[in-house]
């Protein structure tokens, strides 16, 4: 039997440069029927503690704070709340017996019904608005952190610094940015996307967080 199938399979996996790609039946099945020894992934869970994180990491960055005890409730809330892209744009606390089935034949059945696609037909290229720039002049920003690769998604993306954008012009019809410090008195080298800026609405009134200190003075023997 094994002769017969050592025949039958090396028409398929016997390989002239390289014999050891297969040597006979029985070393198949121990190479097909062997443990993998993977890393267990439970990538629906993964997908939505990345999301809960993320939340978190935000409370966390909003109110400098890492403290979350007290808000687990409204984490989970506020994720039970918001419109899922996978449920037709319908929030999870919205899901119910009557409507479950429907959902359900969306998000798999409907995948597999290719829909042809739609022909966009130009009348007149003059009459196409012309690209207009995200950010203005002036307009205050933060940039886009080095990603390393242990960084997670939830990792703060942005820089605490806020900076200003005094110059924007585009190169092979990419929007490219300059920017200074907030007080518009030193510039930062180079050149910045779209993608690696956001931005920042602050005034007089608004709460500026403090690095370090660093220098205390005191007044009458007080600090």
């Amino acid at each position: 039997m094994n002769e017969e199938l050592d025949t039958l399979l090396s028409k398929y996996y016997y390989d002239v440069g390289g014999p050891a790609a297969y040597a006979s039946a029985e070393k198949l099945y121990h190479i097909v029927n062997a443990d993998a020894q993977n890393e267990l992934h439970a990538n629906y869970a993964e997908r939505v503690l990345q999301t809960i994180k993320n939340k978190m990491f935000r409370f966390f960055t909003k109110n400098r704070t890492h403290k979350y005890i007290n808000n687990l409730q409204n984490f989970a809330k506020s994720y039970n709340g918001t419109p899922h892209r996978s449920l037709q744009n319908i929030a999870p606390k919205d899901v119910n017996s009557v409507n479950e089935s429907d959902i359900w034949g969306k998000m798999y059945l409907s995948k597999t019904e290719k829909k042809p696609k739609e022909i966009k037909v130009q009348t007149n290229k003059k009459k196409r608005r012309k690209k207009q720039f995200k950010y203005k002049i002036g307009s205050l920003v933060r940039l886009s952190n080095i990603a390393h690769i242990f960084d997670r998604s939830y990792s703060q993306r942005w820089t605490e610094e806020i900076f200003k954008v005094v110059q924007r012009f585009r190169q092979q019809n990419i929007d490219l940015y300059r920017l200074s410090n907030i007080k518009g008195d030193e510039f930062i080298r180079g050149t910045f996307y779209d993608s690696e800026l956001q931005r920042v609405e602050k005034d007089e009134n608004s709460l500026w967080i403090i690095e370090k200190i660093i220098k205390k003075r005191k007044r009458r023997g007080k600090n």
